[in-house]
C-alpha cells in the first residue's frame, strides 16, 4: 500500500488491493505499472474491456505485461518477512498494462474495469508533467 503513497495521487477506495504505482504518458502510448496485495491462493482478473477515461474520452487497453487479461491471476512475491497474522499471508505482484495514447495529455484520468457491474475503478490518478 506504501506505493500508493509513494506513486501519483489516486483514489483507490473502490479496491484497496490495487496500487499504481507509476505513470508514463508520452504521442506513442500510456503505460500504467500496479502492483496487486492479495492474500496467497486469492485470485483477481484484469478484463481486456479496461480503459483509461479522460476529458470525456476513452483509450482502450492494448497491451498487458506480467498478468493474463481476462484469466485468474495470483500474487506471487510475499511481501513482508514475517510468518504471522495477516502479513505472514500477503502477497503482491506488479504488472504493466499499456493503452492508446491520450490526444493531449492529462493532469488527472480514470482507470475503469470495464463497464460491466462490479467492475473497480481508480479515480484521480494524477500525471506529473
Amino acid at each position: 500500500m506504501i506505493c500508493a503513497i509513494n506513486g501519483p495521487k489516486q483514489d483507490n477506495t473502490t479496491n484497496l488491493q490495487f496500487a499504481i504505482r507509476q505513470v508514463n504518458a508520452d504521442v506513442n502510448s500510456t503505460t500504467i505499472s500496479f502492483r496487486y496485495y492479495g492474500q496467497e491462493g486469492y485470485w483477481f482478473r484484469i478484463v481486456k474491456d479496461s480503459y483509461l477515461e479522460a476529458n470525456g474520452k476513452k483509450y482502450k487497453l492494448t497491451a498487458a505485461d506480467g498478468i493474463t487479461l481476462d484469466e485468474n491471476n495470483y500474487p506471487k512475491l510475499k511481501a513482508a518477512a514475517t510468518t504471522e497474522g495477516i502479513l505472514g499471508k500477503l502477497y503482491f505482484t506488479d504488472f504493466t498494462l499499456t493503452f492508446e495514447p491520450f490526444d493531449v495529455i492529462p493532469s488527472v484520468f480514470d482507470f475503469k474495469e470495464g463497464d460491466r457491474e462490479g467492475a473497480f475503478a481508480i479515480r484521480n490518478i494524477t500525471i506529473e508533467k
